[in-house]
This record gives C-alpha cells, sequence and structure tokens, in this order.
C-alpha cells in the first residue's frame, strides 16, 4: 500500500483551493479521501483545473452572448451631463423616485452642500435636484424639520434598472475616468439608458416625456445661472447648472410706466422670428444691448429678472466686481451661452471702463506724488475710480461683449451705479442700444409701490378706490425724487396689510430719513473740505511798493483760487 498524500492543509495557500474544498462539500464527497490515496495530489490539481477550465469557457461562453445581445436584441441611449437633455432625465427619474431608490448612493445635508466635501459628494449625484426638487429628500418638502437640517440622497455612478411600461431599462452612469478633481472643471458624467428591442421608438418616448414634463414644469419658472463655486482650487470658471425661481412678474418692477414699455416692446420686436432674418439680410451682428443705470436700489437687477420672466428666457448673471475672472476665463464664459439668453453684467465700471479722463488725473497724480519722493495715496473724492480689483482689462471686455467668439441671439444688459465713469467706447450705439436710467421715485412710482403691496386688499377688506386713494395720499406725503424705491418698500413691509398705519407712520420715517441723509452730506462736506483745503488769501501789497499797472489789476494784490466745478450734492449721499 503506497505511502498516504501530504494533509490538506498543505494546500490551503493555493489560491481557489478554497473555493475547490467547498464544492466537493456541496457535492457531498469528502476530500480527505484523497488525502489518503497516494495519487491524491495530482487527483485534486486535475479536478480543480478542470473546475477553473469550465468556469472559462462558461464566462467566454457568456461574454459572447451579451454581446450579441446588445449589438443585435437592444437599443440604448446616451446623454452626456453638458447637454440639457440631461437635466430633462435626471429630473423625471428624481420624480419618479427611480434616482431615490438605487442601491448604490450618495448622501449629503443640503445645508452642507455649502463645503467643498459635499459639494464633491454632490457632484456625482442628481444634478437635476439643484432645481430645488424635493422629490429626493427624506420626508416632507423643506430643507429644515425639527431635528436639523434633511438628508439628500443621490445615485452614485453605477448600473441601477428600473421598470417602464412593462420594460425593464438598465441605467448605466458614469464619470470621465481622465477626470482629476485637481482639473477644476466639473467632470463630464454620462448615463446610458438601455432596454430590450431594436426599436428606439420606446427609448426616444422616454426622452420626450421626460422633457415636456421638465419644461411643463419650467414654464412659470427662470433659470438663473451664475458662476460654479471654484472648488478644486484656481481653475476654469465655469457656469454653474442654475437655479430655477419663479418668474417675477414685471408689474412688480417700479418705475415710470412708459419706460417700463418701451423696453418691454424693444426686447419682443427683437425676438421676433423676422428679426434675426432681416439683421443678416443687412450684414448686421444680431445682438442687442441696454445699460441700465442709477443708485442702488432703484431696481436694475430686479428689472433684470422681470424681463427675463416675461420673455420667458434664462439670465446669465456675472458680476465683474467679484476679482474672480479674468479675460480668457470672461471669453470662455460668453462662448458657453446658449444662443437666446439675457447676460447680466453688474458693476461694469469695475472691469477697467471707466473714462479715459479720470484715468489720464490717475497717472498724473501718481507721478506728482512720486516726484515729491511720497508714497502715493488716492484722492478721497467722487472723480477718482475706487473699483478696479477684477482683473478684466477693457479690451478683454470689449472682446468678450462683440469679438468674433461671441455669440448672436443673445440680449446683453450692463448695470453701473455711476454711468459718468463708463469709457464711450463701451457704450457706444451697436455695443448699448437703449439706456434706462433708473432714478429716485417719482410720484406715479411712489404710488405705484403703495398699490403694489397693498393689492389683494383691494379686493379683500378695502375697496379698489380706498387703496387708490391711500395710495395717492401717501405720495403726497413722501417727497419725489428723494427715495429709492426699495427704500419706500423697505417702510412698507413693516406695516404688511396696514395701510392706514403706513400712512399715519410715514411723516415720521420721512423727516427720520431726511436727517441721517443731511448728516451724511455735511460730513462728506467736511470731507471734501479737508481734502480740498481753501487756497491761501494773501494780504494786500503795501501801496508804496505797488506799480501803476499793479495798481490797476486787482488781482495783484489778492490771489484769488483757481475757478472750480462744484457737484451737487444730492439726497442720496
Amino acid at each position: 500500500m503506497g505511502a498516504a498524500g501530504p494533509p490538506l492543509g498543505t494546500f490551503m495557500g493555493i489560491p481557489g483551493f478554497e473555493i475547490i474544498l467547498s464544492i466537493f462539500h456541496k457535492l457531498g464527497f469528502d476530500p480527505n479521501l484523497l488525502c489518503n490515496s497516494p495519487m491524491s495530489f495530482g487527483m485534486l490539481l486535475t479536478v480543480g483545473s478542470s473546475i477553473f477550465t469550465a468556469l472559462g469557457y462558461m464566462l467566454g461562453y457568456f461574454g459572447s452572448v451579451t454581446s450579441f445581445i446588445s449589438a443585435n436584441l437592444v437599443s440604448s441611449a446616451t446623454v452626456h451631463s453638458s447637454d440639457v437633455t440631461y437635466l430633462y432625465l435626471v429630473r423625471w427619474l428624481a420624480a419618479n423616485k427611480v434616482s431615490t431608490d438605487c442601491r448604490l448612493f450618495w448622501v449629503t445635508s443640503r445645508r452642507n452642500l455649502q463645503s467643498s466635501t459635499a459639494r464633491r459628494l454632490s457632484v456625482f449625484g442628481d444634478q437635476g435636484n439643484q432645481h430645488n426638487d424635493e422629490s429626493d429628500v427624506d420626508g416632507a418638502e423643506g430643507e429644515d424639520d425639527s431635528l436639523g437640517p434633511k438628508l439628500k440622497f443621490s445615485p452614485a455612478p453605477g448600473i441601477s434598472w428600473f421598470w417602464y411600461n412593462g420594460k425593464p431599462i438598465v441605467i448605466r452612469r458614469s464619470c470621465d475616468p481622465n477626470w482629476s478633481q485637481f482639473v477644476g472643471d466639473l467632470p463630464d458624467q454620462t448615463m446610458v439608458l438601455t432596454t430590450i428591442g431594436r426599436s428606439p421608438k420606446f427609448l426616444r418616448d422616454l426622452l420626450a416625456r421626460a422633457r415636456r414634463e421638465y419644461l411643463e414644469a419650467e414654464r412659470h419658472k427662470t433659470t438663473v445661472y451664475c458662476l460654479a463655486p471654484q472648488i478644486y482650487g484656481p481653475s476654469r470658471v465655469v457656469w454653474d447648472q442654475g437655479r430655477a425661481k419663479p418668474s417675477r412678474d414685471i408689474s412688480t418692477v417700479f418705475m415710470p410706466s412708459e419706460e417700463k414699455s418701451r423696453i418691454i416692446n424693444d426686447c419682443r420686436e427683437y425676438l421676433s422670428p423676422g428679426t434675426a432674418h432681416w439683421y443678416a439680410r443687412r450684414g448686421l451682428p444680431y445682438r442687442r444691448g441696454y445699460l441700465f443705470y442709477g443708485p442702488p436700489g432703484t431696481g436694475k437687477t430686479s428689472l433684470s429678472m422681470a424681463l427675463a420672466g416675461e420673455l420667458n428666457l434664462p439670465l446669465f448673471i456675472l458680476s465683474l466686481s467679484t476679482g474672480s475672472i479674468n479675460d480668457e476665463s470672461l471669453t470662455q464664459l460668453f462662448v458657453g451661452l446658449p444662443k437666446k439668453c439675457i447676460v447680466l453684467l453688474e458693476d461694469i465700471d469695475c472691469a477697467g471702463a471707466t473714462d479715459s479722463s479720470a484715468k489720464s488725473n490717475e497717472t498724473s497724480w501718481g507721478k506728482k506724488q512720486k516726484k515729491d519722493n511720497k508714497q502715493p495715496q488716492p484722492p478721497n473724492n467722487d472723480n477718482f475710480p475706487r473699483h478696479g480689483k477684477t482683473p478684466v482689462s477693457f479690451s478683454g471686455l470689449l472682446n468678450a461683449i462683440d469679438g468674433v467668439a461671441s455669440h448672436e441671439g443673445r440680449i446683453l444688459i450692463m448695470t453701473t451705479n455711476h454711468r459718468e465713469r463708463l469709457d464711450a467706447a463701451l457704450i457706444r450705439p451697436g455695443r448699448v442700444d437703449m439706456e434706462i436710467k433708473l432714478g429716485f421715485a417719482d410720484a406715479e412710482t411712489i404710488t405705484e409701490v403703495f398699490r403694489g403691496l397693498y393689492q389683494e386688499l383691494e379686493t379683500e377688506k378695502e375697496g379698489a378706490e380706498k387703496v387708490s386713494c391711500k395710495a395717492r395720499r401717501f405720495a403726497e406725503l413722501v417727497p419725489a425724487g428723494v427715495f429709492t424705491p426699495a427704500e419706500i418698500q423697505g417702510f412698507l413691509l413693516s406695516y404688511k396689510g396696514q395701510p392706514q398705519k403706513a400712512l399715519e407712520k410715514v411723516a415720521s420715517w420721512v423727516e427720520g430719513k431726511n436727517r441721517k441723509k443731511s448728516g451724511r452730506n455735511k460730513l462728506k462736506l467736511r470731507r471734501n473740505g479737508r481734502n480740498n483745503p481753501p487756497p491761501n488769501i494773501m494780504p494786500p501789497s503795501p501801496p508804496s511798493t505797488a506799480t501803476p499797472d499793479s495798481a490797476m489789476s486787482p488781482t495783484s494784490s489778492l490771489q484769488l483760487p483757481e475757478p472750480t466745478t462744484t457737484t451737487a450734492i444730492t439726497a442720496d449721499a
């Protein structure tokens, strides 16, 4: 009888040996019997190799069958995150609880989306939820409950499936494998929908339904795009995915009715179907530009929001005072704009677009300081441009607005608090086709602000005639051309639903505001007096030393100051 084979523990280090033992136990065969046989080692290797060979053939056959089915028996649709169809689809998946029932998902807090880690996780999540969709939150609508911020569930990259109209649909969601978090741009995501059947009509109907439901839900909303947060360090600036907000009614913008009608009619005429062809036949660039200027609080941004809602166009907001963009990134942002949209450039005077005369004054003043071997300190007056922190140059701004790479069909709105500082090249016809001055509230605007905040009372407690009468009385108590619509609205918000009490308190409010404005005016006068001291008045010369010519000249004994231009100090100073 031959010698016994080695014990089973000898082979435990061989990869896959435990799998072979488990198969033997499933089959009811004792592997220890092989160890007592002279040929145990060879039999174990033979059985193991046979099993692995069979598994290899089975996997290869299964792969061939899968490839055949994918090539001939199924249809698929691929959607990239760079296209708006991606938002259509993820919104539909979230509304039908498909994205929230995935087995693999990310979990973040909605409040913690301000942190870099949470934003990085939300990049891979359901981007449709950036449009304030609450179907993926635990519990009722809202970001918080009695315990604190709610959780946000977003599907992670992977494979999931669901049933739609009796057919299974497989979703394969993946990110660009070449993307790195140090690149600075958002990763490109791809979603592939696969279903059984050679006809693509089934998936096309699904995508058409997703598009229809998305657009119907957004019919009375305005999508506002801002700069995406730079969460990966210094990077190329891009637009974010947008946030849908309820469209603002144009009637809630308080300004002279003639000016409001003028800009609305001009925008509608520009967007009419035949206008683009009219521009093309005459070789004109199909663009339209507007300049809104006036003191802060007069409704420049509000008018832009209302126009976007009135014209059903997306709004892209870009502030040049942030200092986070340069010429190259500004051009890239304009290249990424859709064909029809509204672009709002806020604080346009911060892009080196000030008047050349102010720049020359700055240069000559700096040279004088260097000549005196003193460190230059900018003078503290309104004629000196106090902005300029943004790295966007004037030429870069002009190239982005109407350069070769800029799109046609968009509406450009620029806002500024200081029109007098803008360079004439920026606001010339062709770049700015219409200027709208939004100043202090006149009597008509004051009346409209009052009626706008108490219009619900016209059909409830008080009649329309009573509200109109109180509105006219309110306009008589508030001086025209002194306060901005925002100031008046802020006062009335303290008396919501109480128009009579607002009438009783408005006189004291006006008196207090005027007192504060007067104090600021006096402080500004004192500051200007320190920065511009009065000229020296020399005593008259003795009569004995005066020549006949000098005696006839009144300026020989008295040095008068040079004539200066006095700037009127308005009530907003």
